[in-house]
């Protein structure tokens, strides 16, 4: 039952899967996908033992590579009017964080009595 047990506490760290879902088939097709990485998560550990990887990052991996793979936007032809450009910008670009001033620091600059 270790194996059982490992699985369940592992899964419970990334849940998916939401209380107040509405289809209960979207919470089964969740199940199965959380389940299959799982598995596809103990079969690299068991080929790559010299690999020591989370299984959070192994997710962000499977992720990408399937973003990747099966991001064809020339071969969409969704509803609507086409495209202008094969790809913007706003569909490929990775989008990153970036830094906010803190509230105290722009509060230092704001005059109280100008409006």
């Amino acid at each position: 039952m270790g194996g059982v047990d490992l699985c369940d506490q592992e899964m419970s760290y990334y849940p998916t899967l939401r209380k107040q879902q509405g289809k209960y088939y979207i919470k089964i097709f969740r199940q199965f996908l959380d389940q299959s990485l799982w598995n596809a998560y103990v079969l690299y550990k068991k080929q790559n033992p010299t690999y020591n990887i989370k299984l959070l990052e192994f997710r962000l991996r499977m992720v990408e590579e399937n973003i990747q793979k099966y991001s064809d936007r020339d071969n969409y032809s969704g509803p609507g009017r086409p495209s202008s450009t094969p790809n913007p910008l706003r569909l490929t670009a990775r989008h990153f964080e970036s830094h906010i001033q803190s509230v105290e620091k722009i509060a230092e600059h704001r005059d109280p009595f100008k409006k």
